[in-house]
C-alpha cells in the first residue's frame, strides 16, 4: 500500500497494519495469532516504522539551514559544490529506486532533502550574486530531473549512476570538511541539520538491511554514516571559534 492509503479509504486500520507487516506471514502472526514476540515481525515493523520517521523528518532536515542563511542574509561557510554533489546524489538515488520498484518508505527521503538542496543552492547562487547562472541553473535542474525520472534512462544506466553516489557523496562531505578547515569555523552551517543527516544515515543502515538488502545502498548509507560524523565533529571542534567571529562581528 502507498503512504496515501495508510490514512485513508475504508479498511485504513488494517491498511497500516499491512504497511508495518508488509509479509503475510508476520501480519497473520501478529494481527490474528496476537503473537506479538515474533523476532522477526519485530524487526520488520520497526523497520517499517524507523523509515516512516525518517520520511517524516527529512521534509524538514534542512529547514534549519535555510532559515539561518536567510537570518544572516549569507552562505559563509556552505559549499556549492558539497551541494551540487548532494543534489545529485539525491536525483540518482530517486531514480534507481523508482525504476526498480522499491518502496517509497526506503528511500523518499532522498526526494525530500534533493527539494531542500535545491533551495539552498539557489540561496547560494543568489547571496554570491550569481543571478545569471541561478536562471539557467533551475531550467536544466528540472530537464535533468525528467530524464531520470522519466524511464528515458535504461536500468543499467541508472545503476552506474547510482554507483556514483558513493564517491559523489564523499567529495560532498569532505569538500565540506575541507571548507570548515580552511574557514577556521562552521560559518552558516546548520549543526542541527547535519546531526540529523548523522542519525538519519545509521538508521537507513538497519532499514535497508530489514527491507530491501540492496548493497549499494547499504554501503551508501555506511559511507555516509561514517562522513557526517566527522562533520559533527567539526561543529564541536570549532565551537569556540564560531562563537567568537560572530561576537566580533557584532561588536
Amino acid at each position: 500500500p502507498t503512504l496515501l492509503q495508510l490514512t485513508i479509504g475504508p479498511g485504513s486500520c488494517d491498511k497500516r497494519m499491512e504497511y508495518f507487516f508488509p509479509e503475510k506471514e508476520c501480519y497473520e502472526t501478529v494481527m490474528v495469532e496476537m503473537n506479538f514476540f515474533d523476532a522477526n515481525c519485530i524487526k520488520m515493523a520497526l523497520g517499517r516504522w524507523l523509515s516512516l520517521n525518517i520520511i517524516v523528518g527529512s521534509v524538514l532536515v534542512k529547514f534549519p539551514q535555510i532559515v539561518k542563511v536567510l537570518r544572516a542574509g549569507s552562505v559563509k561557510g556552505l559549499s556549492f559544490m558539497s551541494s551540487l554533489l548532494e543534489l545529485l546524489a539525491c536525483a540518482f538515488t530517486c531514480a534507481y529506486n523508482h525504476v526498480n520498484g522499491f518502496p517509497f518508505s526506503t528511500w523518499g527521503e532522498s526526494f525530500f532533502m534533493g527539494v531542500q538542496v535545491l533551495v539552498i543552492l539557489v540561496l547560494i547562487l543568489h547571496f554570491t550574486g550569481q543571478h545569471a547562472l541561478m536562471a539557467a541553473f533551475l531550467p536544466f535542474t528540472g530537464v535533468s530531473v525528467w530524464v531520470l525520472l522519466g524511464g528515458v534512462l535504461p536500468s543499467e544506466v541508472l545503476s552506474a549512476l547510482q554507483a556514483l553516489v558513493i564517491p559523489m557523496m564523499v567529495l560532498s562531505r569532505l569538500s565540506q570538511v575541507v571548507a570548515i578547515y580552511l574557514e577556521g569555523s562552521t560559518g552558516q552551517l546548520s549543526f542541527l541539520t547535519f546531526f540529523l543527516l548523522w542519525m538519519g544515515s545509521g538508521t537507513r543502515v538497519f532499514t535497508t538491511l530489514q527491507e530491501t538488502g540492496d548493497v549499494l545502498m547499504l554501503t551508501n548509507f555506511s559511507t555516509m554514516f561514517f562522513i557526517n560524523f566527522i562533520i559533527v565533529l567539526q561543529f564541536f571542534y570549532y565551537w569556540n571559534a564560531s562563537t567568537a567571529k560572530l561576537e566580533k562581528k557584532q561588536d
